[in-house]
């Protein structure tokens, strides 16, 4: 009779087995959240340097807008150091296009990297050419 109450009492703890399953578990699920960790790092990366070079493009397009720079090919050219403090660098493009008195003019930001593929964003727009007859002074005005 005895030997039966020793096998009826309830057992305490946990087998290694139990144990070892449990430790598996944990590991991946650590494993899982390092994984998304590291994801979202990369993706906030990326948002800053897209964030950066639309900023710097969309700088360097109002330059020209505002005829600070002329709109003339030429790049690759740095970025000065009061524009950023990290290593951008830019181009800009211009060609006529079929509309008269219209010239495109491309913008390009690159950062400079020694990675794979630095990250490039360009911006485009069309404007008035600054060497059309429509923005030269009129002669021969009427005159009072």
């Amino acid at each position: 009779m005895n030997d039966m109450k020793q096998h009826s009492k309830p057992r305490r703890g946990l087998s290694l087995l139990e144990v070892m399953i449990a430790m598996a578990i944990l590991g991946l699920a650590l494993a899982a959240i390092g994984e998304l960790i590291r994801v979202g790092t990369e993706s906030a990366r990326m948002a800053r340097k897209q964030t950066t070079a639309q900023l710097l493009c969309e700088n360097k397009i109002a330059e020209i807008r505002a005829g600070i720079i002329l709109p003339l090919s030429i790049g690759p050219l740095p970025f000065d150091v009061s524009e950023t403090d990290q290593p951008w660098q830019y181009t800009i493009k211009t060609d006529q296009v079929n509309v008269e008195d219209m010239l495109m003019v491309e913008v390009t930001v690159e950062e400079i990297s020694e990675a794979f593929r630095p990250y490039r964003y360009s911006l485009v727009m069309w404007m008035i050419d600054p060497d059309s007859i429509y923005l030269q002074p009129q002669l021969g005005g009427t005159g009072g």
